[in-house]
């Protein structure tokens, strides 16, 4: 960290960068999520700002203390992690990732026959007509894949989507964050960084596109073409994807959602016990009164960011199943208005990504920070 440029504090026990106001800052971290202390310091007593940051700092440990117990990490999970992310970091980790998705995609053209008509990994033409069908279905898919993908963030906030979450991790790494994954206020302020993550999502999205349409999606539509017809193959192509999307959303749903239900639990624990706690361990009933309400605070500002996702498993599952198979839905009618090119949905892919992460990098960072203001606690 140090060799990185910042700076330990022990009064506050937090490493800052840059702006020593900074090191001022009383700040909540658990995972990528934050929650921060905002207004005039200096309008509070000095030892109202102690009863903060104390209560903040206890606020902290239990919410971090939750989660990895909600977790159940162990010591060899911790050393896998530890793998996983110096591996990430070294210089050879990009170019075995490009490598990866260009095999993927030779192994994908591979696979098709260099048939006629009736072959579904036929290249599509290179005339003017089928390109510019494809470019037409790419861009009206990209607004919905969005939308769709910025409902799920809204319904889910703080937690890490998972489309392109190799790729972020990747550039993080590349571009020299101190933390994997890199706090997405970091992300948000890097110009490089987004450029980065949208042309790494978009090579990512061309390999996708040749597995899930050119060969699967494919596949689907020639099996059901000659027993029901085109029309109704092309509908079963797109529900078979959209099932297949739906159905892996479903296996890979985490209960713990890292760990944002047991922190919900744990500041409303605070939130709920801080009287009688801090009425035995304060020094003098002020401090007591102000460690009372800034923990109330901190509770409630949690619960108002990160509550949507610190629900029931069953809904977070219902919302990630439900926004996969309409994003594959787009994305196979995409492919199949697009000429059966590739093109349509990894172009519309390529956008949502630029969007994201170039456009509008501060949407994703405010679904990862809560707020709350020294003017509007009673201390």
């Amino acid at each position: 960290m140090k060799a990185r440029g910042f700076v330990w504090n022990a009064k506050t026990r937090a490493w800052a960068k840059g702006d020593p106001e900074r090191l001022k800052k009383l700040e909540v971290r658990s995972s990528s999520r934050y929650l921060r202390w905002e207004g005039d310091q200096d309008a509070l007593s000095e030892d109202t700002i102690t009863a903060i940051r104390e209560a903040t700092r206890r606020f902290e440990k239990e919410l971090r203390d939750a989660r990895e117990e909600a977790l159940q990490e162990s010591e060899e999970d911790r050393r896998i992690a530890l793998f996983v992310k110096n591996t990430f970091g070294d210089g050879i980790a990009v170019p075995l990732w490009i490598a990866w998705q260009l095999i993927l995609g030779a192994a994908c053209l591979a696979a098709s026959d260099a048939g006629g008509a009736a072959d579904p990994f036929a290249a599509p033409s290179a005339g003017l007509g089928d390109a510019a069908a494809a470019v037409a279905a790419g861009l009206a898919a990209a607004p919905a894949l969005a939308w769709l993908r910025r409902g799920r963030w809204a319904a889910l906030p703080g937690v890490e989507d998972g489309d392109g979450q190799l790729e972020r991790l990747l550039v993080d790494a590349r571009l020299g964050s101190y933390a994997l994954p890199a706090p997405w206020e970091w992300r948000a302020s890097e110009r490089g960084w987004g450029l980065a993550a949208a042309a790494a999502e978009g090579l990512a999205g061309v390999s996708a596109a040749l597995v899930v349409h050119g060969v699967a999606q494919a596949r689907v539509v020639a099996a059901l073409a000659p027993s029901v017809g085109g029309a109704a193959a092309a509908a079963g192509g797109v529900a078979a994807l959209a099932a297949a999307a739906a159905g892996r959303a479903l296996y890979f749903s985490e209960p713990a959602a890292d760990g944002l239900p047991a922190e919900a639990a744990a500041a409303a624990k605070l939130a709920d016990r801080a009287e009688s706690y801090y009425g035995m361990t304060a020094a003098t009933a002020a401090e007591g009164a102000a460690s009372v309400a800034a923990t109330r605070a901190l509770a409630a500002a949690w619960a108002d960011r990160f509550g949507a996702a610190g629900g029931g498993g069953e809904g977070r599952a219902a919302v990630a199943a439900a926004s996969a198979a309409a994003s594959a839905a787009v994305a196979a009618l995409a492919w199949e208005l697009g000429g059966h090119s590739i093109a349509a949905p990894a172009l519309a892919g390529l956008l949502v990504a630029v969007d994201a992460y170039v456009l509008r990098p501060e949407d994703a960072a405010e679904r990862t920070v809560a707020v709350v203001r020294f003017d509007e606690v009673k201390f």
